[in-house]
């Protein structure tokens, strides 16, 4: 509770947490024009529907029910009907589409249980068409509002669920709150609303403009606002009939694909926080499923995070390729630069790995996008330099000397050119060229410190098992001065079996980081015993006692821990047991206490915790392809 807007505690229990956002991509057709949505009667379905189509999915874990192609009248809003038909209105016919039999029935005029923006029971609607009188009926016909049409004007309305007030909002209009008991219309001073969700009690509505959905009581105060991320709009909003949750759909220009968010009231997400979470089921989780968490994680981060991002999938996405996990993560990527790229470089490593119809298919992909998609000058090091690679691999010797000179043509006119050069090195390394190699290493003087790109190409110099070319890196740019540089060094040897050249690099085997998670002392033993019997104690020790059970694999116990804590403290909790899980190879612990960190944006610990445990899982297959 602050003094910065109207909202008090007892407000938060009854309207949406935005910080509980749980997102599906429902594949809508039509994804240029906007979606609305609605809950079913009962609240466990929720109906998304295009200009074209009509989606129903499933509120507990995002089943789709029902997808038909369904175009629909402009300003017509699809809803159900009592029994559970989801309605649609074609050329001014209404037609039902039942889940059992999506065949869709034509309905008879004036719907004896549906209405454009109807009440959660069918009982009340707008009349429509509405273009030249716009009323408010009930199913014996009754108006109970009326007033010009709205021409060709966006119409919204939407009740509590006893059906005593409706507010309506008229695209570049005023919204107004209508007793429906007298019909007198209140003109709020908020102007503009694209479309509204009254929550269920009448205490509150829920309203979009462009890219905000704001959060207001009846009479019109703004509690929260919402800025919808990626630069993109929001077009629908859906209120459940049992108050719980509101959805919103979230249209993105073109960059991601249109996407809906649910987010639990304050009193939902209190009780799930307050919950006892049980120890999870091992169901063989793999590294994909820690590439999938930080895709979930990421779905709704703000376009500026959108580059940092697209880093992360293209090195996880080329980890994965290596390993032959089954886990496409280049559609999850932002731009089509990396996509590029990502493709690109997966059809050699493809190649190496002797799959050359795979890596054809792959190697075609990148070209594709490469006709749709001119890359900025900026990035042609990036993007032609995985061409090269992937053209050298596949004995498209033509094309992968036309990509490689492509890669360099601009590069002296590059601000921080040894970052592009760096890239290019790796396709000289792939083509054997070797003495375009060493006359980079001579051209590029640290000037006084070994920076990331130098450590990067040392690392690729090691990978491509170049150590002649190494070993005049390291004279030439004093690496044995840089203690970044020989960790990185010592760190790659001890991961491709090649510690023998350790001690020729001055290099000692004991300074590699020690996973040694060997079990605390007694003391720790004894907290941990006193916690669980107690469930009680400071930070601290529930801290050591989690530590404790978790490198003991006592997870029943540590989760037991966890559960007596403050809500406030948990997260702290979960991350002591991730290292542990890790060692002990129980993935599926690691995964559900990585869920449990927070990851508001890329400096979030949530989103460092799985930046590190993705780079622990992959060992010697990762590696930092970008820039």
């Amino acid at each position: 509770e602050t003094d910065s807007d109207g909202l008090t505690l007892a407000d938060y229990d009854a309207i949406p947490d935005w910080s509980d956002d749980r997102r599906f991509v429902p594949g809508t057709q039509g994804d240029d024009d906007d979606l609305n949505l609605s809950f079913s009667p009962d609240g466990r379905r929720l109906l998304v529907a295009s200009n074209i189509n009509l989606q129903v999915f499933e509120t507990d874990g995002f089943a789709c029910v029902l997808d038909v192609s369904a175009r629909r009248d402009w300003g017509f809003l699809a809803g159900w009907t009592i029994d559970g038909q989801a309605v649609t209105c074609v050329d001014g016919a209404f037609l039902a589409h039942d889940l059992a039999d999506p065949v869709a029935k034509a309905v008879a005029k004036p719907l004896p249980v549906f209405g454009s923006a109807a009440s959660v029971r069918g009982t009340h609607f707008i009349q429509w068409p509405c273009d030249e009188r716009l009323q408010i009926a009930q199913l014996d016909g009754e108006v109970l509002f009326e007033r010009a049409g709205a021409g060709d004007r966006l119409v919204s309305a939407s009740f509590d669920a006893a059906c005593t007030v409706c507010v309506l909002a008229e695209e570049a209009e005023a919204a107004c709150v209508i007793d429906l008991a007298t019909g007198h219309a209140t003109a709020l001073s908020i102007v503009g609303l694209r479309a509204v969700a009254v929550s269920p009690c009448g205490q509150f509505f829920a309203g979009l403009t462009f890219d905000t959905v704001l959060i207001l009581r009846i009479s019109g105060e703004v509690l929260r606002s919402w800025t919808q991320p990626n630069s993109g709009w929001v077009s629908g909003l859906a209120w459940s009939p049992d108050g719980t949750q509101v959805a919103v759909a979230h249209m993105n220009n073109g960059s991601q694909p249109a996407s809906v968010s649910l987010h639990g009231v304050g009193r939902v997400v209190r009780i799930r926080q307050l919950a006892a979470r049980p120890v999870p089921v091992a169901t063989g989780q793999q590294i994909a499923d820690i590439a999938r968490l930080y895709v979930l994680r990421t779905q709704s981060f703000d376009t500026g995070w959108a580059g940092h991002v697209d880093d992360d999938l293209f090195d996880f996405h080329l980890s994965l390729v290596r390993m032959g996990a089954d886990c496409d993560l280049v559609p999850q990527m932002r731009k089509t630069t990396p996509k590029i790229a990502a493709r690109a470089y997966e059809a050699a490593i493809l190649q190496t790995q002797g799959k050359s119809d795979a890596a054809q298919t792959a190697y075609a992909e990148a070209m594709t996008l490469l006709t749709a998609h001119t890359p900025e000058l900026w990035s042609h090091a990036f993007v032609y330099s995985a061409l090269a690679c992937a053209a050298h691999a596949l004995g498209q010797t033509d094309a992968a000397a036309t990509a490689l000179q492509t890669a360099v043509d601009a590069i002296d006119d590059e601000a921080n050119d040894f970052q592009k050069r760096t890239v290019v090195a790796r396709a000289h390394l792939q083509m054997g060229q070797l003495d375009a190699v060493r006359a980079l290493i001579d051209g590029a003087e640290p000037n006084g410190w070994v920076s990331d790109f130098h450590i990067r190409l040392l690392i690729d110099l090691i990978d491509a098992q170049c150590i002649d070319l190494l070993r005049h890196a390291w004279t030439t740019w004093s690496v044995e001065d840089e203690w970044d540089a020989q960790e990185a060094v010592l760190a790659r040897l001890n991961e491709t079996d090649q510690m023998h050249l350790a001690e020729e690099f001055g290099l000692d085997e004991d300074d590699l980081e020690s996973d040694d998670d060997s079990p605390e002392d007694d003391d720790a033993g004894v907290i941990a015993a006193q916690v669980r019997s107690t469930e009680k104690g400071t930070q601290a020790q529930l801290d050591t006692a989690v530590s404790w059970f978790s490198k003991r694999r006592c997870w029943a116990d540590a989760y037991a821990v966890i559960n007596s804590a403050r809500v406030t403290w948990r997260a702290d909790l979960y991350a002591e047991m991730i290292a542990p899980a890790f060692k002990h190879g129980d993935i599926h612990i690691a995964v559900d206490a990585l869920g449990q960190q927070s990851c508001g944006d890329m400096n979030a610990p949530g989103l460092r915790a799985l930046q590190g445990a993705f780079r622990t899982l992959a060992g010697p297959h990762y590696r930092v392809m970008t820039f």
